[in-house]
């Protein structure tokens, strides 16, 4: 195990296949050539703090805030604005936990997405919206189990649509709507006299679009993976 509460992880790593875990305390910092002796093994990762787009990315700070501030996701090239170390080069990673209020959907699209062999996320990040849900559901192929906690801009018909959607193949564990969930499997699954009671709570015809943003048969076949992050389709 690797404690990061130096201000710096250390420059002279311990053997590979050594290391079990890895904690960092929120003001740790990783150089980037100490992540990058690591990032080949790695298989399980939390991390919880203060940390942010860049960090998540690899993307300076300025280019994250102005990617957001145009929701430009699809149109910047970002392996070119990368300057440093990003999450997706995780590539063995099948368990991760991020729980940051300062991470937001520039992490999701251009760093979480990109770890395609995650099979459990975790996520508590109060500044993700919808459109980072819908980017996880259709780029990361091999997701199991989604936890979602504290995802205070999360609408609830996007988490609705994802669990009547795939709550059969993927563990959803939606913690701002466990309520509303938990009334509706009381109801005849999906039937029409089931619906009758959350209609009141939720939007139908959100609920169908986010449907439609969704790319099932994308889990089934990596080789159909669209160029677009997020995925259109027209159900």
């Amino acid at each position: 195990m690797v404690d990061g509460y130096e201000t710096m992880l250390p420059e002279k790593m311990p053997a590979m296949d050594s290391i079990e875990e890895i904690r960092l305390s929120p003001t740790a910092y990783c150089s980037s050539w100490a992540f990058q002796n690591i990032l080949e093994t790695l298989e399980e990762l939390s991390l919880s703090g203060t940390f942010t787009d860049e960090g998540v990315t690899g993307i300076p700070r300025d280019k994250c805030k102005d990617v957001l501030r145009f929701k430009m996701y699809n149109e910047v090239d970002a392996v070119k604005l990368r300057e440093s170390v990003c999450i997706g080069n995780l590539k063995n990673l099948y368990q991760l936990h991020l729980k940051s209020n300062f991470i937001t959907d520039v992490s999701i699209l251009h760093g979480v997405a990109c770890v395609k062999a995650v099979t459990s996320l975790s996520l508590s990040a109060e500044k993700i919206t919808d459109i980072s849900i819908v980017c996880i559901i259709n780029n990361l192929q091999k997701l199991k189990r989604l936890h979602l906690n504290k995802c205070s801009l999360l609408s609830v018909e996007l988490q609705f649509a994802v669990w009547k959607e795939f709550s059969e193949e993927i563990i959803l564990d939606f913690e701002e709507i466990k309520h509303l969930l938990n009334a509706v499997t009381k109801q005849v699954r999906f039937s029409e006299d089931g619906m009758k009671d959350v209609l009141e709570c939720i939007d139908p015809d959100k609920v169908n679009y986010f449907q439609g943003a969704f790319l099932p048969c994308l889990r089934n076949s990596e080789s159909d993976m669209k160029d677009s992050l997020i995925g259109t389709s027209n159900k």
